[in-house]
């Protein structure tokens, strides 16, 4: 019976066919270390980056480092595209919300007066817009 001898590349290129899963997977997993031990009451005028541990910014560069890893692939995997990005926007729009889960009040009141005025009115041309962020305002006029 004989042997079929593999050179050190087949293992290498096996390896980084699956890197972005495990990359992907470990960054998945600090990303839920670091909402579960952050606490949105010891949050200062820094935001965020002053209640997340290093889970969260090391799971930040993994996902980045899978998503490039797939890109740079020479046939694309939409599916395994679509998972990475989806724990992409996960760790940039998700973490806020997992962290302090309800909305603070200002805000919350600001979008309710709105929501009440278009109701009543039809319409939103005489309410002014406050916006938190440039263009959050910009369907209501």
């Amino acid at each position: 019976m004989s042997t079929v001898r593999r050179s050190p590349g087949f293992y290498l290129s096996r390896s980084k066919e699956h890197a972005s899963h495990v990359l992907g997977l470990v960054a998945f997993v600090l990303w839920a270390v670091a909402v579960t031990h952050a606490n949105g009451l010891n949050m200062n005028s820094y935001g965020l980056v002053s209640v997340l541990g290093w889970p969260f910014f090391l799971g930040l560069l993994l996902i980045v480092a899978a998503l490039a890893n797939e890109l740079f692939r020479t046939r694309l995997r939409p599916a395994h595209l679509t998972v990475l990005i989806a724990a992409f926007v996960l760790f940039v729009f998700g973490t806020a919300p997992a962290i302090e889960p309800v909305a603070g009040l200002d805000p919350s009141f600001v979008h309710a007066g709105f929501t009440q005025y278009i109701l009543v009115h039809g319409h939103s041309r005489q309410v002014q817009g406050v916006s938190a962020t440039p263009g959050e305002s910009t369907l209501m006029d």
